[in-house]
């Protein structure tokens, strides 16, 4: 656990999960930990460096922000949704991180350097027993290069679009079917290397 909290970043005060895809993504990487001793096909397997932003992150930015209200985009008829993603997704890009959080945010930036990452969304929802979120959300490549506060600006942007994808027509159309639109959808963020090579 000191590894996962020494990565992790959320509000003060958090109380968030992981995620779905997060919790996934660790339990895989526990199980094969413990076979590569036992396996030689296992033994070059090599563990990505991540990051973990919290599910309760969404509720301080949208707090911080006074984006409260953008919660009732969900009760829309899809045709009204699909003509309000683009002017909301702005909207969350516009906005800005609690400073708590923009320092985490900085520790990923120097940690990672100019290697590019992925933002990858991981709900609360995504991998849960009956439920295939796989594809609903955002995840997104970051080049990760220039200065550092660029790097920073490109990072939160992605964040921000990974949080508004949570009000998209598709996931919202999902929920709606299952029974889930009055759920809070909390959307914790696995933050990844991308691992390759540059050419």
């Amino acid at each position: 656990f000191v590894s996962i909290m020494e990565h992790a970043i959320g509000p003060a005060q958090g109380y968030g999960k992981l995620g779905g895809k997060t919790s996934g993504v660790l339990l895989a990487e526990k199980i094969i930990k413990k076979q590569m001793g036992k396996d030689e096909v296992l033994k070059d397997v090599a563990f990505p460096r991540s990051w973990y932003i919290t599910s309760d992150t969404i509720l301080s930015f949208i707090h911080y922000n006074d984006l409260d209200e953008v919660s009732h985009v969900k009760y829309l008829d899809p045709i009204e949704i699909r003509q309000e993603q683009p002017f909301l997704e702005q909207i969350f890009k516009n906005a800005s991180f609690p400073y708590e959080i923009i320092e985490g945010l900085r520790r990923i930036v120097r940690d990672l350097k100019d290697t590019p990452v992925i933002v990858r969304s991981s709900s609360l929802l995504e991998d849960n027993f009956g439920y295939a979120f796989s594809g609903k959300y955002r995840s997104l490549f970051v080049p990760n290069i220039c200065t550092e506060e660029e790097r920073l600006v490109s990072l939160m942007n992605a964040i921000a679009e990974v949080y508004a994808s949570t009000l998209a027509p598709d996931p919202i159309e999902y929920r709606r079917e299952r029974g889930l639109l009055d759920f809070n959808e909390e959307m914790g963020i696995l933050i990844q290397e991308v691992v390759g090579t540059r050419v």
